[in-house]
């Protein structure tokens, strides 16, 4: 499991200094660390840019949504009349509701269509936006995986096993006879003794 992205951001309170040092200690590549760091930002900053994206395009679609509204139903009251000319009373008189729906204008469309093709290239760059993202955060996670625990100050620098230090000891060491074998012989032997025990169940 690699370690927490936030120890290398110092922004969030992380210790790069701790990771590089810890990366000496292994006797790895402590440049790892700065192209991770350079990776992140690429990442965080792409993001930001897609969420900015997105808000524009709302505003977009909320413009071109006003702009239509005004194709909308426009209530109109019209009195029904007997012949002669003559109006029904208030009291009978009765309105009834028509409607009708009024054209955009010319220099209204033309915003439409203006509005509408900043859309699409702000979804073109957002696309295209989203797939840099993907990979970085791919190349990001790769080398991150590349980063160990960090290495604890008792833990002595050494590539390879002589420099251990011996914490505690217990038990009397025993003396080796030369009939010692080793863990694969000691395998093939519990592996036989299970097979000679099941002959002798099937034969019982």
């Amino acid at each position: 499991m690699p370690i927490d992205l936030q120890l290398l951001r110092k922004d969030q309170g992380g210790n790069p200094d701790l990771v590089e040092e810890s990366q000496r200690r292994r006797f790895k590549d402590v440049q790892i660390i700065s192209a991770i760091q350079e990776l992140d930002r690429d990442c965080r900053q792409q993001v930001k840019q897609v969420d900015n994206i997105n808000k524009e395009m709302r505003l977009l679609s909320k413009a071109v949504g006003e702009i239509m509204k005004k194709v909308s139903e426009l209530p109109l009251f019209a009195c029904r009349q007997r012949g002669g000319g003559k109006k029904y009373s208030k009291k009978k008189k009765k309105k009834k509701e028509k409607t009708e729906k009024r054209s955009l204008s010319a220099k209204e469309l033309e915003e439409v269509e203006k509005l509408k093709q900043k859309k699409l290239e702000l979804e073109e760059g957002q696309k295209k936006l989203e797939k840099e993202l993907e990979e970085n955060i791919s190349k990001r996670n790769k080398l991150l995986q590349q980063i160990g625990n960090i290495v604890h100050d008792s833990v002595p620098v050494s590539r390879d096993e002589k420099d251990n230090k011996l914490i505690r000891q217990w038990g009397a060491k025993p003396m080796k006879t030369g009939k010692e074998r080793h863990h694969h012989e000691l395998l093939w032997m519990c592996v036989l003794l299970i097979q000679e025990r099941g002959r002798k169940g099937m034969k019982e």
